[in-house]
């Protein structure tokens, strides 16, 4: 009789040909695997797409505030007069110096984020194409309203003329009853 000298290994194992002990997954199942990872991903970037957009349309209204804000202290750092620029057709707000020559550069572009909707001035609404609002060399300017719209939503942005205050608007008609209420006042309060 022989003896083996060494012992089978206990860690051996009997391969079986049932479907049950196989070691890795089908291509189906990697398959159905990833189809749901991107049915999840789709999901999860439509749903963040519009507060991704409005995000940046409120960065644009405060961004053009900030404008109206530099072009007054500049104006009244230097007491050189400034325009700036409202392009409705290119969605583009800039300055410009009235007089030529150096001035104040500024040039913000909405196009994308929003649409530069309207122009309204105290007496009454700026046609398509450019509106110029004209600061004095006290960093004053008449009051105007600019209308933004990024899909159905409009939104207006009143600036008041002395103050530079800016006031945040639903409707057209509450921009025109304060600017009523400034002619009511007299020429001075806008």
């Amino acid at each position: 009789m022989k003896t083996a000298i060494f012992p089978a290994p206990i860690w051996t194992t009997k391969k079986s040909s049932s479907a049950n002990s196989r070691g890795g997954f089908t291509l189906v199942e990697l398959i159905i695997v990833v189809a749901i990872i991107g049915m999840l991903t789709g999901v999860v970037a439509v749903r963040l797409r519009g507060p991704y957009r409005q995000a940046r349309f409120e960065d644009v209204l405060q961004r053009v505030a900030v404008l109206d804000g530099q072009v007054r202290s500049y104006t009244q750092r230097f007491g050189k007069p400034q325009q700036l620029m409202v392009d409705m057709q290119n969605d583009v707000l800039y300055t410009r110096n009235p007089g030529g020559g150096r001035g104040l550069s500024f040039r913000e572009t909405v196009a994308g984020s929003a649409d530069v909707d309207r122009v309204l001035l105290p007496e009454g609404p700026v046609g398509g194409g450019t509106a110029t609002i004209n600061f004095s060399e006290d960093g004053q300017a008449r009051s105007y309203a600019v209308s933004f719209r990024l899909g159905k939503q409009q939104v207006w942005l009143l600036f008041s003329g002395v103050t530079g205050q800016v006031t945040q608007l639903d409707g057209e008609t509450d921009v025109r009853e304060i600017f009523q209420l400034l002619a009511d006042k007299g020429p001075d309060a806008g």
